[in-house]
């Protein structure tokens, strides 16, 4: 359980005081954005129309330290004829960090996007130690039964 707590600990101080965030960044096919040690390339932006919804995805290859390791693809939505619209965050969790990627706004012509990024260290560690903790709250839920009885 103390392991937990340590853990827990860690992932929330961890990810507030080393996180990164990008500004609003526009980009254009083939252009990076630089946060940290990671660089997000668009790749490519893909639309589909239909008579419920325009959805519009863009595609990013994300590097850290010069490897490829992942392709993101955040999504933006709205109702044809309309303005509004919402967006699904892309996201890649590892034990070390996560990485969020949102589309903000899209121009279908020049085929650019406004993204911005973020970049969260040890959230991993925040739920682990939560998890931790509930596991090592069992025993003592599932012994004061036992003592009570005795």
């Amino acid at each position: 359980m103390h392991l937990g707590v340590i853990l827990l600990l860690t992932g929330v101080t961890g990810s507030q005081a080393l996180k990164l965030e990008s500004g609003p960044a526009v980009l254009s096919e083939g252009e990076t954005l630089a946060l940290g040690g990671y660089m997000l390339t668009l790749q490519g932006l893909d639309v589909t129309r239909d008579t419920n919804r325009v959805k519009l995805q863009a595609a990013f290859l994300l590097e850290q330290e010069g490897r490829p390791r992942d392709t993101l693809a955040p999504i933006r939505e709205r109702l044809p004829n309309r303005k509004e619209a919402w967006s699904r965050v892309a996201v890649r969790s590892t034990l070390v960090s996560d990485v969020y990627v949102s589309l903000l706004d899209v121009s279908e012509e020049e085929r650019r996007v406004l993204i911005a990024a973020q970049v969260y260290p040890l959230v991993s560690w925040l739920w682990l130690g939560g998890v931790l903790m509930a596991l090592g709250a069992l025993p003592a839920l599932l012994g004061s039964d036992r003592r009570a009885q005795a």
